[in-house]
């Protein structure tokens, strides 16, 4: 950045302030050499909430070209993907040529942010969604480039190009920021190598159907999944950050929490909308439920913003009016969504970038409907669960919906074992003015919502992650010994008095079936016994436990949350703990 407003900055307001808080937070990374957390996505994550846009970002390197292997960008949503690159060859930004993208050096220039002192650059989008009149017919999306270099300078004039630029400038001192000893770029480039893209081996869903029984399994296996979301919920619901504007009408002791998670599971026989090979699932407990249920109690229909359609307006606020009919307004969110559905959470569930949607309850931000194939009573009943939970969200807005123009839903992804696991979503009052009504810099937030966002992020969302990452490990751990001890258990009913724990062949298939079932649900790797005998009962301590990579979800390598040697003796305490033969 060319010393851009380098006197007016040093009054520390407004966005100098946020330069200054951004810096120091990724310096302190740096610093401290956690380079897990300084993984890309993170630093867009940190970055992207003072925008009250929604914001899509390409790396590429000077040398070669757009870098299609960097999954941590948001341009790998597949119903994204074509329309930007082809806006970016549009552009003239780039050529294309056999699938690879060559730079145009000079038309890009005034658009690119070099990332520190590497040779990666940054191009940033703004996306645009424009609704039609038909909602089962896609969004129209225009992707608009976020220049760097400005008409003028000035602190005034600053645009949200330059301040990404600034963020992302080398750590060298200069205008007054804060300097790093040594440079960033060996240290970049070996996370760049370690941080290797791992595509998962079992894509297409039809390849690797599921019986009606096995689905089953899923959902009781995902049952300790919601209930750790569930936890945390209600640690985050007590935080005055997350409240619903509800809270104020509720007696002492109870509230709803201003989150929402989503689940990725690989529970589909058939690719969902076209691209999508998982189901996003509402992980909402007891605890939530009894909160959302207590909730729609109490909301007024004056509070929310109407559904754009009126038919399903109407039959919402009629449910609304009794408990079996409140009941199934949350059915309508909780359930597994059908297959012609694509949810506002995908961009994060499938990128790991953080997203920001502004107007979502304007445009179809929350759910779009694909048609085809559909019949008229199939695209009602859609339409009916989309504005279920058009309104389900508004309910935790922290301020009263219809009060404000500017209401945003901010989506933040949940990794674990390198893996994209969960989303969880917030709303947030997207202000573009200050307290003392000035209108803000072009593009951004006003400070109140920028400090309450990061703070939410930093403060709440990611140490929520790490307790979830770490719970969710041991919970694996503990299925999986239960999974041997009901495989014990049945091999000794077909054999009878065995004195030591022992599997059969028909015990080891049933273990690493159900073991393979847990590898659509948690991201770790995936866990199998074998046997050197091909028939007959093997002593548990004569099996071979083996880990692989799992199947269904991609991952970031730069850690490894299962180790063999590890989860043998994590499963061998379980078992001794929980293994009890029956007489």
């Amino acid at each position: 950045m060319n010393r851009v407003g380098a006197t007016k900055l040093e009054h520390r307001t407004g966005p100098a302030q946020w330069l200054d808080f951004l810096r120091y937070s990724l310096s302190d990374i740096c610093a401290r050499g956690e380079w897990d957390d300084f993984g890309l996505f993170r630093i867009l994550n940190r970055t992207s909430f003072l925008s009250r846009r929604q914001l899509v970002f390409v790396i590429f390197h000077v040398e070669s070209s757009i870098s299609v292997i960097d999954r941590e960008v948001s341009a790998f949503d597949p119903l994204f993907q074509k329309a930007l690159f082809d806006r970016i060859v549009g552009l003239g930004f780039a050529t294309r040529k056999a699938g690879e993208f060559g730079i145009n050096p000079d038309a890009v220039k005034d658009y690119e942010i070099q990332l520190f002192d590497t040779s990666h650059r940054l191009l940033i989008f703004e996306l645009d969604v424009t609704d039609r009149p038909d909602p089962t017919q896609e969004p129209l999306l225009e992707f608009v480039p976020v220049r760097v270099k400005p008409a003028k300078n000035g602190l005034s004039d600053i645009s949200l190009g330059q301040f990404f630029a600034a963020v992302f400038a080398p750590f060298n001192g200069e205008a007054g920021r804060m300097a790093f000893p040594g440079t960033i770029g060996p240290h970049f480039e070996k996370l760049r190598a370690a941080n290797a893209y791992q595509t998962s081996t079992w894509g297409a869903p039809q390849e690797n159907d599921l019986s009606n029984g096995e689905v089953s399994q899923l959902s009781r296996y995902s049952r300790p999944v919601c209930a750790l979301v569930d936890a945390e919920y209600k640690r985050l619901s007590r935080s005055p950050l997350l409240t619903s504007f509800l809270n104020e009408r509720c007696p002492a002791g109870r509230g709803l929490g201003n989150i929402i998670v989503f689940s990725k599971m690989f529970s589909r026989t058939s690719v969902r909308y076209k691209a999508y090979h998982y189901d996003p699932v509402l992980m909402a407990g007891d605890r939530q439920i009894e909160d959302l249920l207590f909730a729609l109690e109490l909301v007024e229909r004056s509070d929310l913003i109407p559904f754009r359609h009126r038919q399903q307006d109407e039959e919402f606020w009629n449910l609304k009016e009794t408990r079996r009919g409140r009941e199934r307004i949350l059915n309508n969110v909780r359930g597994r969504w059908p297959a012609h559905m694509r949810l506002f959470v995908e961009n994060a569930l499938m990128s790991g970038s953080s997203m920001i949607k502004p107007d979502i309850f304007e445009r179809s931000g929350i759910a779009w409907i694909n048609r085809s194939g559909l019949s008229r009573r199939d695209e009602d009943q859609a339409l009916l669960r989309a504005a279920c939970l058009h309104h389900v969200l508004q309910l935790a807005s922290p301020v009263r919906p219809v009060d404000t123009k500017n209401l945003s839903v901010v989506s933040a992804p949940y990794r674990c074992s390198g893996g994209i696991w969960l989303c969880g979503s917030f709303l947030r009052e997207n202000s573009d003015r200050e307290p003392d009504g000035s209108i803000l810099l072009s593009g951004l937030v006003n400070q109140e919502q920028f400090n309450r966002t990061n703070l939410i992020y930093h403060s709440l969302l990611k140490e929520s992650e790490r307790r979830l990452r770490t719970k969710a490990r041991g919970t694996y751990i503990d299925t999986l010994a239960q999974l041997v001890t009901e495989a014990a258990s049945a091999t000794h009913r077909r054999h009878g008095n065995l004195k030591r724990l022992c599997l059969d062949d028909r015990a080891i298939k049933a273990f690493n079936r159900d073991a393979l079932l847990l590898s659509r649900i948690y991201p770790f790797e995936r866990i199998t016994l074998t046997s050197s005998k091909r028939h007959g009962v093997v002593a548990l301590d004569e099996l071979k436990l083996c880990v692989h990579p799992n199947p269904f979800f991609d991952r970031l390598t730069l850690h490894s949350f299962m180790r063999e040697d590890d989860t043998v003796r994590r499963l061998c305490d379980q078992l001794i703990l929980s293994t009890v033969l029956p007489d």
